[in-house]
């Protein structure tokens, strides 16, 4: 009985003082040696051959804007053999998990310059906005003198070569073509991606399109003073 009292009054005093432990301290927080986002501006004066160059920047979204085209330049997230993406197509890109590399690849645009916002964790939700610039309008004439490029009357197979300034870019959109002539004939305006015509230079891969011009069914005579005109306000 005397043991019995002894181990209760030793477990009223362990009540009474209460149990003392500690508990483990917390880990230190990482340190994180990445700022939140990153800029970087690369000129475009040369080409960045694919697979392109290796960027050791991390992050999960990628910006980009040039005061040239995006067209050309790809992106390829953490390895050099993963689909290349258009950033004409994808901008901006957003990565479901954090990468830790990509790969620049970009056409030669000479002056011009890319720049990328690289942005982490949260940035994604808060990528960079790209505030799209109105498009200007802009008139370009093509005129054609008989009497100087072709032997008598326009007929079939006759050619006008002709570069319009500011046409030799993509960044022209072509919302109308007018047309007036003296002769209400069936034209054909055609456009190509080079700036020399010479027939070897006319290659499949050139041409962008062609424009009926059909003065002799949607013509309309101006005055009757012999001249016939046509607006095009829809273009493809």
């Amino acid at each position: 009985i005397n043991v019995t009292n002894k181990l209760l009054i030793e477990n009223l005093k362990v009540l009474r003082e209460g149990l003392k432990f500690q508990l483990p301290e917390p880990p230190p927080p990482e340190v994180d040696l990445f700022p939140p986002y990153n800029i970087r501006t690369y000129p475009l004066d040369e080409a960045r051959a694919e697979p392109g160059v290796e960027v050791d920047i991390p992050g999960d979204n990628i910006t980009a804007y040039t005061d040239g085209t995006l067209a050309g330049c790809y992106i390829r997230i953490d390895s050099a053999t993963n689909d290349a993406i258009p950033l004409n197509e994808f901008n901006p890109i957003r990565y479901p998990a954090k990468f830790e590399k990509f790969y620049l690849e970009t056409t030669a645009q000479s002056g011009k310059y890319l720049r990328l916002h690289i942005g982490r964790e949260a940035g994604a939700e808060a990528a960079v906005q790209i505030t799209a610039i109105a498009a200007k309008p802009a008139f370009y004439t093509l005129k054609s003198d008989k009497d100087d490029h072709f032997t008598g009357a326009l007929t079939t197979g006759n050619k006008e070569d002709v570069n319009l300034v500011g046409l030799l870019g993509n960044k022209v959109i072509i919302t109308n073509i007018a047309i007036q002539a003296d002769q209400n004939l069936d034209l054909y305006l055609m456009f190509w991606r080079k700036d020399t015509f010479e027939n070897s230079d006319l290659d499949v891969d050139t041409f962008i399109g062609a424009v009926q011009l059909d003065l002799s069914t949607f013509g309309h005579q101006v005055g009757g003073a012999g001249q016939y005109y046509m607006s095009l306000e829809r273009v493809d």
